[in-house]
């Protein structure tokens, strides 16, 4: 009489967020079963760290106060870039300063310390990373404004996926 085997897999993720490296090494857990309901676990590791042949991907600090908007950007990005996210002017500069990103897209219109003033403080200590904005502000003088305080470029809401994806891109 033959033994049948019903082989499951399972995969558990284990995600590293880490400031210099990102990596995804996961373990696959292969569960057997014969026809006696006999089960036997073996854990294998798929992918280590050490064999990762992972480049860094950059790191995009979303400063936006609205959770839908957030979401949206965070959607849009997260396939390609480590996401961070500060809800408002305050938290930007301080995630600045602690996280080091390779781009901020930052909203104009925050709670306790606004976009431009955001922006001016991060120019302080650093002059190259791109900062780009991302609001509803529409006007040519609030686009002015933001590059005078020393914004990157600027991109007003509602956002196109495919313009804001080039932007990113070519900023980068």
């Amino acid at each position: 009489m033959e033994t049948k085997k019903i082989n499951l897999n399972f995969q558990v993720f284990y995600l590293h967020m880490l400031l210099e490296d990102s990596f995804f090494p996961y373990k696959e857990k292969v569960l057997s079963c014969d026809d006696k309901k006999n089960i036997v676990s073996d854990e294998v590791n798929v992918l280590e760290k050490e064999n990762l042949d992972v480049k860094k991907s950059p790191i995009i600090l979303v400063a936006e106060d609205t959770d839908s908007n957030f979401t949206l950007v965070s959607i849009l990005l997260r396939k390609e870039y480590q996401i961070v996210r500060a809800k408002n002017g305050v938290e930007a500069v301080k995630l600045h300063a602690e996280v080091h990103p390779d781009l901020v897209l930052m909203d104009i219109q925050m709670p306790e310390l606004n976009g431009l003033d955001a922006t001016r403080l991060i120019r302080e200590v650093d002059q190259k990373v791109p900062i780009i904005a991302l609001t509803a502000y529409a006007f040519e003088s609030d686009r002015l404004a933001f590059m005078e305080t020393g914004g990157s470029d600027y991109m007003s809401k509602p956002i196109n996926p495919d313009e804001l994806r080039k932007l990113v891109k070519r900023r980068l």
